[in-house]
């Protein structure tokens, strides 16, 4: 997007039968993006995990996104938005993530702020998965032809103690929320997503300028 206090958020889903593997870098056009965390599936260690990776002020314009592995990965998906309106010298809040194998797949973090909006990345091998009532799901990549795919949605922070995000599932799962600042004063945080995709033993993602918006709010 082209507003002021731009961010850009990346998650990236991966299973391997066999090797395990890693993201080594994303970049966006020449611009490289830094890891938050990364969470394995519960009981299958790295052959199954997603990431979440950011970058603050993103170059504006069409541009493409560039995931790379140390090696080739049998499923592997991403998924991209971009906010304005968050703080760019201290645009991380709190942070949650787990991997398990019940129905909701859930977790509750605590806010570090009272306005803020928490964004959440979650990666599934056991079928599709169904937002919880209180998040707004924003894209989603799902492979072709198999039950494994790739979610975020946002939930924003309105004085309220903790936040619980919430997938309905039938499998298990491998999840990440992070809280985003806003900017000083400013009244929303907006997001535009990008289009997801699949390829290869790297990822790339066409960046879309306007696919979706939504006003939070705060």
């Amino acid at each position: 997007g082209s507003g002021l206090n731009r961010i850009l958020l990346v998650g990236v889903g991966q299973r391997n039968d066999s090797l395990e593997r890693s993201v080594t870098s994303i970049t966006f056009g020449g611009q490289a993006l830094t890891k938050i965390a990364h969470q394995d599936r519960a009981g299958f260690g790295l052959y199954s995990r997603c990431e979440l990776w950011y970058l603050v002020a993103p170059n504006i314009g069409t541009n493409t996104i560039t995931i790379t592995w140390d090696g080739n990965v049998a499923w592997k998906s991403g998924i991209a938005i971009s906010y304005f309106g968050v703080n760019q010298t201290d645009a991380l809040g709190a942070l949650t993530q787990d991997g398990g194998c019940t129905d909701p797949a859930s977790h509750t973090l605590v806010p570090e702020r009272a306005s803020s909006v928490i964004v959440d990345v979650i990666h599934t091998q056991d079928g599709l998965l169904t937002v919880g009532p209180s998040q707004t799901q924003l894209t989603s990549a799902i492979h072709t032809g198999s039950a494994r795919a790739l979610y975020m949605s946002a939930e924003n922070v309105s004085g309220q103690p903790s936040v619980t995000m919430s997938w309905s599932t039938a499998g298990c799962t491998s999840h990440i929320s992070q809280e985003l600042r806003r900017a000083g004063n400013k009244d929303n945080i907006e997001s535009k997503v990008k289009f997801p995709g699949e390829a290869g033993n790297s990822l790339v993602l066409a960046h879309s300028e306007s696919f979706y918006q939504q006003d939070f709010n705060l």
